[in-house]
């Protein structure tokens, strides 16, 4: 797994395995165009992508790449696996700037069959620094690393093929034109005499000097390392908030959510073992008192964390006699019926949701018991909302927006069983309950990016909640599989 490498964690890794992600912790996904998978280092089907045309790039050409480009420009480890399979000219690896104007590397052909490393400067001066010869070999897979440390003037700049060092010198920081892009591959502007032709996986970038040992590590891995299990945010990805208690994103990296004791009001973070709930570090900060939820963290990457700062008003977790809150043997919040709610926002104007969430009634108030809402501004009540809600625990499960025409009921009891839900609004307004399609409505609202789970105003839910996952997009295509997902950790239907 990724953990059994350097302690210090990539900027930027392709495994370049079965897809084109960057499995960092900065999840910035390059673009990929032409670059096919094809079979790995090991045998492996999927193993490795392969480059063909002049036209093959993964590359960015935003925020991103300007990022990249600047670690060229500091302290920074690159390290690659390559399978050339031509050289006749010379091709590049990775280029960062438009036009080659920047700092990368590139192989060049004839007899000499050396990795370069080059660089323009001030005045479009091109500079470069070669290896020794005979390092770069074609239909063979290689493994090069490239370092360098910032001596405040220069970049020393090393180069490792495997355990031998090729190349030791120091280059002229390289000057930036603010427009341009990082590519692997390609020059980025589809240059025939500079495209890489061959395989390439496990492509990773530091943003720090690796030392020796860490070198080491990397070499004796030899680019073995399985990927991770991909969750749910993994394969459909884009969500604008995510909350639950089990780990939806492999390369999230905070908690699940933040507690609140009521013995001492003391606070504490609790994270996931396995990409489940620390229930364990629960059970330890919350013993012989109850503990309740004042946070419950976004795992979009997007910061959209639903709060509760009021201490009687949080939702809770942890109960002082019984321990853990569970629902069918898994995590749950409980709110409480009377003014449990934790709250969001910045989730944009407009209409269009796809809306995902699993939560229990286990109470048989009156009034309508709100789940969850969109509205425009609290606490008015003139505002258009959408609204998850039922009349009274027993009877059904109603979405609708403040228009009428667009209500959508269900006809299955809320406090009997789990449910699955998945809203899809627009137009047309979908409701789903444990995979099956209540109806739809339609119509339009614009609707302002509040987001209140548990209650609003006067009616609240005495509900159980386990997850919650909103996007700002039709996911109708993906609707399936999401629920599918859902249902296959938590056994509900």
């Amino acid at each position: 797994m990724i953990g059994k490498s350097p302690a210090n964690r990539p900027y930027m890794y392709l495994p370049l395995k079965g897809d084109t992600n960057d499995y960092s912790t900065n999840a910035q996904n390059p673009s990929n165009t032409g670059v096919t998978t094809t079979t790995g280092q090991f045998g492996e089907s999927n193993g490795a992508y392969e480059w063909n045309s002049n036209t093959d790039t993964i590359y960015q050409n935003s925020t991103i790449a300007d990022t990249v480009r600047g670690y060229f420009n500091d302290s920074f480890t690159l390290y690659v696996w390559i399978y050339p399979t031509n050289f006749n000219t010379t091709r590049r690896i990775i280029t960062s700037g438009q036009f080659d104007y920047g700092f990368g590397i590139q192989t060049t052909g004839g007899i000499s069959a050396a990795l370069q490393i080059f660089t323009y400067q001030a005045g479009s001066t091109f500079v470069s620094k070669n290896s020794s010869n005979s390092v770069y070999s074609v239909n063979a897979w290689q493994s090069y690393i490239i370092k360098s440390s910032d001596n405040s003037i220069n970049l020393d700049i090393i180069g490792y093929n495997t355990d031998t060092e090729i190349f030791n010198d120091t280059i002229t920081k390289a000057t930036y034109d603010s427009n341009n892009n990082f590519a692997i591959g390609n020059d980025g502007n589809g240059n025939s005499s500079l495209s890489y032709r061959g395989k390439m996986h496990t492509f990773r970038i530091y943003d720090v000097t690796l030392s020796d040992g860490a070198l080491k590590i990397l070499n004796n891995e030899k680019g073995r390392i399985s990927l991770p299990k991909k969750l749910l945010l993994d394969n459909y990805s884009g969500s604008a908030a995510a909350y639950s208690l089990r780990k939806l994103r492999y390369n999230y990296s905070g908690s699940a959510i933040r507690v609140r004791r009521a013995s001492d009001n003391a606070e504490q973070d609790i994270g996931f073992v396995s990409n489940e709930l620390d229930t364990t570090s629960l059970a330890s900060f919350c013993s012989g008192t109850n503990g309740f939820v004042t946070i419950w963290y976004d795992q979009s990457g997007n910061g959209k964390n639903a709060t509760q700062t009021t201490t009687a008003n949080q939702p809770k977790i942890y109960d002082s006699s019984t321990g853990v809150l569970t629902e069918n043997s898994k995590p749950c919040l409980q709110f409480d019926g009377v003014n449990d709610v934790l709250t969001s926002g910045g989730f944009g104007t407009g209409p269009e949701r796809s809306v995902f969430s699993l939560f229990k009634g286990t109470g048989d108030g009156s009034g309508y018991e709100n789940y969850y809402m969109f509205l425009e501004a609290l606490p008015s009540t003139s505002g258009d909302f959408m609204q998850l809600y039922s009349p009274d625990y027993t009877a059904s499960l109603i979405f609708n927006f403040l228009t009428a025409s667009l209500d959508v009921t269900s006809s299955t009891a809320i406090d009997t069983q789990q449910i699955v839900t998945s809203l899809k609004t627009s137009t047309t307004s979908n409701l789903y309950q444990n995979g099956s399609n209540t109806g739809s409505g339609s119509g339009s609202q614009s609707l302002e990016g509040v987001l209140t789970l548990g209650g609003y105003t006067a009616n609240f839910a005495n509900a159980k909640f386990q997850e919650l996952i909103v996007y700002n997009t039709d996911q109708t295509s993906n609707r399936d599989a999401i629920e599918t997902n859902i249902n296959s950790y938590y056994g509900v239907y």
